[in-house]
């Protein structure tokens, strides 16, 4: 995941978030289509155009990848909607 991570970032330095025991990525559908624009307003809800996941029990704030590349790990277990997140990605093993 953390080498997905700086790959996907096209080398730039982005971060994982962990909570409960997931570490994930996501990357949210811009607001700007207007289906996805309604949907925010009306229903509260945003789409995502990726998620990647991996069970990482203990956490810890850097990742370190064998080609010596660290990403940071945020601990977001305070956020209410990550966190349902989070077990959401728990029960999809």
């Amino acid at each position: 995941m953390a080498r997905f991570t700086s790959v996907i970032a096209g080398g730039k330095l982005a971060g994982l978030y962990w909570i409960d025991g997931v570490v994930f990525l996501y990357f949210p559908l811009p607001a700007t289509n207007q289906a996805v624009a309604k949907a925010l307003l009306e229903s509260g809800k945003v789409y995502w155009t990726f998620v990647g996941y991996a069970l990482m029990p203990i956490y810890q704030p850097t990742i370190e990848t064998k080609e010596k590349m660290i990403v940071p790990v945020v601990n977001m277990s305070t956020d209410p909607v990550l966190k349902k997140v989070a077990q959401w990605l728990k029960e999809q093993k």
